[in-house]
């Protein structure tokens, strides 16, 4: 029992490190063509991120992406709806586990 124990245990601190570690060492960047095309499948309109993609895990979830422009309607005042320098998306990971949304 106590072997299985520990097995168990070793199993666990292996995720744990492997979700730590893991999201660094994934170039996130490869990902912008397939979220544009999402965006614009969804939406109708042109999303442009010309910064950098970061995802983490652990402790939280977090997205961060950098100089990103979402395309406004036609005929609206502006060519851009959203402008941003930077976004930054934090979730706590237990409470969405939970079937809960906190940031």
């Amino acid at each position: 029992m106590r072997k299985f124990i520990i097995g168990v245990a070793a199993l666990l601190a292996l995720l744990v490190a492997t979700a730590l570690i893991a999201p660094n060492l994934i170039d996130w960047n490869t990902y912008k063509g397939d979220i544009v095309a999402q965006a614009k499948a969804a939406t109708g309109r042109d999303l442009t991120i010309d910064g950098d993609i970061d995802f983490l895990v652990l402790p939280s979830l977090q997205l961060t992406a950098t100089n990103i422009r979402f395309a406004n309607v036609r005929g609206g005042s502006a060519p851009d709806m959203v402008r941003l320098k930077s976004l930054d998306i934090q979730v706590r990971l237990l409470p969405l586990l939970q079937g809960r949304w906190q940031g």
